[in-house]
């Protein structure tokens, strides 16, 4: 439900307050399911969340994964993240899977 609602983009109360999102009405549905296997959260997205104007881009990329991040890592017990894009792995527009570890991101240490 919270990368549901993640994807919609800020709301117009949200937005009247001053808050902003990466994503918008254009994101809305691009979301497939999440798993939680071990304590990750195996993220699937669909083909058009990756073809999504300017998320390609480096600072963007990076506003989008950060958002996710946060999203997901609000709940104590995930402790990674892993991603999909239609069942495939996913590591992001600038880089391939090849040498990626599992899971994909870990919590960060506070």
């Amino acid at each position: 439900a919270a990368l549901t609602q993640l994807l919609l983009g800020a709301t117009p109360e949200e937005r009247d307050a001053g808050l902003g999102s990466a994503f918008s009405s254009y994101t809305a549905g691009q979301f497939r399911s999440v798993a939680i296997e071990d304590g990750v959260a195996i993220v699937d997205l669909t083909a058009g969340f990756v073809r999504t104007n300017n998320f390609s881009t480096s600072n963007m990329s990076g506003i989008v994964g950060a958002q996710l991040e946060a999203t997901i890592f609000q709940f104590a017990d995930i402790i990674g993240i892993d991603y999909l894009v239609e069942g495939e792995r996913w590591c992001g527009w600038e880089t391939t899977c090849q040498d990626a570890g599992y899971p994909q991101l870990v919590r960060p240490v506070s």
